[in-house]
C-alpha cells in the first residue's frame, strides 16, 4: 500500500514539472509530423503565428506552380499538445 502512494505522488510530481510549450519546440513539432506526412522543408515556407493559447504553424509551397502542398498545425502553449491538423493537396 505505501508502494503505491509513492507512485502515485510521483506522476503527480512529474506532472507538475513540464515546462510550457515555447515557439521552438512547437515549430519541431510541426516540422516532424509535415516530414511523416511526406512533405519536404525545403520547398516549403513557414509561418507562425501565436494567440494566448496556442501557436499556429503553416506550411506553404516555395514554388507556387510545383505540385504538392502544405500543411498547418496548432500546437498548445501549455502542454505542447497538438490541437489541430490539416494537409493540403
Amino acid at each position: 500500500m505505501m508502494f503505491m502512494l509513492v507512485m502515485v505522488h510521483g506522476s503527480i510530481k512529474e506532472y507538475n514539472r513540464m515546462d510550457c510549450c515555447n515557439k521552438e519546440q512547437a515549430k519541431q513539432i510541426a516540422d516532424r509530423l509535415m516530414k511523416k506526412a511526406g512533405g519536404d522543408l525545403n520547398d516549403l515556407d513557414v509561418s507562425i503565428q501565436e494567440d494566448s493559447l496556442s501557436f499556429m504553424i503553416k506550411y506553404s509551397l516555395r514554388d507556387t506552380m510545383s505540385l504538392g502542398g502544405g500543411g498547418y498545425f496548432r500546437v498548445s502553449k501549455e502542454d505542447c499538445r497538438v490541437m489541430e491538423e490539416a494537409l493540403y493537396q
